[in-house]
């Protein structure tokens, strides 16, 4: 399974499970709380998604919520870096010589 997403609805769960197969078909399963599973085979991506954006669209028309989705995508919390040394002063002796601006 490449991507899941479980949607509830009070205590009930249902499924929704995309994948793409050895034979380059991909595939879209509903699991139904009852547990009846159905499962589409499509060529290309966009038909795929356009029959996921209607279901999902049906599903929040029907009081169904988004709960879970996976693989997770959010980057995880990192600790925060050592704070970087101070930067030395500029010496203005080195940034170069000073040249005289003469109107014409």
């Amino acid at each position: 399974m490449e991507y899941e997403w479980v949607f509830q609805r009070e205590d009930e769960k249902l499924i929704v499970q995309r994948w793409r197969r050895p034979d380059k078909v991909w595939e879209l399963t509903v699991i139904w709380p009852s547990g009846e599973a159905e499962t589409e085979g499509y060529l290309d991506t966009v038909a795929l998604s356009a029959v996921h954006v209607r279901l999902e669209r049906e599903l929040a028309r029907s009081g169904w919520a988004l709960m879970e989705f996976s693989p997770e995508r959010r980057g995880r919390a990192r600790p925060p870096s050592p704070p970087s040394p101070p930067k030395p002063a500029a010496d203005r002796r080195k940034l170069g010589r000073l040249v005289a601006m003469r109107r014409k």
